[in-house]
């Protein structure tokens, strides 16, 4: 009998079970089942989105496909033969949805991005888009050096110098030339004039020529420099406005100078002239309310304001539109501009969408409508993607209104979930913190504030945040010497700051004769405030001026001080007393501090005082 006759033979037996006998008959059917359900398989695994693309400590964690790589990998290939044959427009929109399909990949965004560069005239929305991408690529990749000097060659490319300068300002120069270029451009436009002047005398002899950075010179000098120079600068900046290539940056630096020194007319010509060629924008006009504001013209500034007939097209407007009404008066209207522009741009995650949540948050508890805050705080998680930058913000804001209402357990409990939040937004946890100390709550304060030092450590108003911060808590003294060194260093001019510091040299015990050098300039023009008077009496002390310490001191009135004020005074005689040998007074001054209220250096040496005074020494 041979094979097929064996193989139907055998079939018969299993008639009754049809996929049997079509396994027995036909070799190929079970390939054909093995395949089909391979494919299932397959499929099954293409389409859900199964792979993390996004970094191992990004979140939220960016999932996709597999047909969403394959996609995005065709995608590429067709963007970049585009690009070798010139068509960078065309390549734009490839690399756009390239990016949809896979937003976590940085290289993918930096591709677009270096494409849009390249973009002769983008059109505005492609502009706005642009700028998202680059703050998305810079958060991607936690602002590394490949992502810094992408976004910083498209925030040039954009016009937008204060993100420029946001982006390079941490970083220590000299710069590379064109991020240095940038640099100097991004800090003549935003007005930081005398560092432009500084920066700019250090560095130019190593920076390539450039047009635009001539006009900022020219600028300068018209204004600010020597007499014997105007006339020529003056030219050049004629000829620049005249020049169809430098017109437009022409007429913003002569903007910015005119904004410097509060001449209207001046400014008023320049923005005729961007108008001329549709190149002004909402914050050439709102500059333009600012310096009639400046000048005595408020009632013209808020006309022009509440009649502007554009709405704003990106979250950066909508922040710069609502700080000027702010400014001018015009609260109710901010309040609607806010309520209007923040839930549409809701649906991108960038810092600038979540600042317009902020800034609308800050202006409703400065209004105290706390209905409102607590309607968007419940707003703000219910809004994706960014709930998942505001999510510990909201709880805060939540907290707040409650608190306000008198509802102080909800308030706690709404806090305890904040602090255990990240804060991805700057300004929100500044926000948060800084109201979280007013209201008492400096232990949630200090666990928001810890996060945020990469953002801020050239700000002056974090660091003496943190000092106020670590003060009302009194459990780290070098954390409070650091913070009131670091606000000194960036701003060395302010009394506030040299007093803080001073402060903290005395609670640490360092360096006595430089704290009684600031003390003294303090104590000769505030010499009614007790702060300045014990502060004063302590650096003289640990200098060992004991008696001029005792002949300031005794002129203060002990019984009429509250508790805190109290302690330090007597604090104060006891370094006295204690320094001159007179232990019985020291005695007596012991009982009269409260250590609670002291930080840990300053209650250590206290017992060792108590201790020495027992010994009989």
């Amino acid at each position: 009998m041979d094979e097929p006759s064996r193989r139907r033979q055998l079939a018969d037996r299993y008639l009754d079970y049809p996929l049997i006998s079509m396994f027995i008959l036909s070799p190929a059917f079970p390939l054909t089942i093995a395949g089909l359900i391979l494919l299932g398989i397959l499929i099954g695994l293409c389409i859900p989105k199964l792979w993390v693309t996004s970094p191992p400590d990004f979140s939220p964690k960016i999932k996709v496909s597999a047909i969403d790589l394959a996609q995005a990998a065709i995608l590429r290939h067709r963007a970049r033969k585009l690009e070798s044959e010139g068509k960078f427009e065309e390549a734009h929109y490839l690399w756009q949805s390239a990016v949809a399909n896979n937003q976590g990949d940085a290289s993918l965004v930096a591709a677009a991005l270096t494409n849009f560069i390249r973009i002769q005239n983008p059109p505005q929305q492609m502009i706005n888009a642009a700028i998202d991408q680059g703050f998305w690529l810079l958060r991607l990749t936690r602002t590394n050096d490949l992502a810094r000097a992408v976004a910083g060659a498209v925030f040039v490319r954009c016009r937008v110098p204060e993100f420029t300068y946001g982006l390079l300002q941490s970083l220590r120069p000299p710069l590379p030339p064109a991020q240095e270029t940038a640099m100097l451009k991004a800090l003549f436009l935003t007005g930081r004039i005398g560092e432009y002047r500084d920066r700019r005398d250090k560095f130019r002899q190593v920076l390539p020529p450039d047009r635009e950075l001539d006009i900022c010179d020219a600028a300068y000098m018209v204004e600010w420099g020597p007499a014997d120079k105007a006339a020529e600068a003056r030219k050049l900046l004629a000829k620049a406005i005249e020049d169809r290539d430098l017109q437009e940056f022409a007429c913003r630096v002569q903007m910015v100078v005119a904004a410097k020194v509060q001449d209207p007319v001046r400014y008023e010509y320049a923005l005729e002239r961007l108008r001329q060629i549709q190149a002004d924008t909402a914050a050439d006009n709102i500059g333009y309310w600012k310096v009639l504001e400046a000048a005595g013209r408020l009632a013209d500034a808020r006309r022009l304001a509440e009649s502007y007939p554009n709405p704003p097209t990106t979250p950066a407007e909508v922040i710069q539109f609502s700080s000027a009404l702010i400014s001018l008066g015009a609260t109710d209207q901010a309040e609607k501009l806010f309520a209007r522009y923040a839930p549409a741009f809701a649906n991108t995650d960038n810092v600038d969408v979540a600042a317009i949540w902020v800034r609308y948050a800050e202006l409703l508890v400065q209004s105290r409508k706390w209905d409102a805050l607590q309607t968007l705080a419940v707003q703000l998680r219910t809004l994706s993607p960014i709930r998942t930058m505001l999510t510990g913000y909201s709880y805060f804001l939540e907290g707040r209104a409650a608190l306000s209402r008198g509802r102080t357990e909800e308030a706690a409990a709404n806090f305890k979930k904040c602090v255990e939040e990240p804060f991805y937004v700057p300004a929100a946890g500044m926000h948060a913190a800084s109201d979280l100390l007013l209201l008492g709550h400096a232990d949630f304060a200090d666990r928001i504030i810890g996060q945020l030092e990469q953002f801020f450590a050239n700000d002056v108003r974090y660091w003496q945040l943190v000092f106020d911060i670590s003060y009302a808590l009194k459990q780290d003294e070098t954390r409070l010497l650091r913070a009131a060194t670091r606000a000194r260093e960036l701003d060395p001019n302010k009394l506030i700051y040299n007093v803080n510091y001073a402060a903290a040299l005395l609670i640490c015990r360092q360096n006595p004769a430089e704290a009684a050098k600031i003390t003294l300039s303090f104590f000769q023009s505030y010499p009614d405030s007790i702060i300045a008077v014990v502060n004063h009496c302590f650096a003289l002390a640990l200098n060992k001026r004991f008696d001029e310490a005792a002949d300031i001191l005794k002129k203060v009135n002990l019984a009429a001080l509250g508790r805190f004020e109290s302690t330090i005074c007597h604090l104060c005689w006891l370094e006295i007393h204690f320094g001159r040998g007179e232990l019985d007074s020291a005695r007596a001054d012991l009982k009269h501090i409260d250590t609670k209220l002291l930080f840990p250096c300053q209650v250590k040496w206290i017992e060792s005082v108590r201790s020495q005074i027992e010994s009989g020494r």
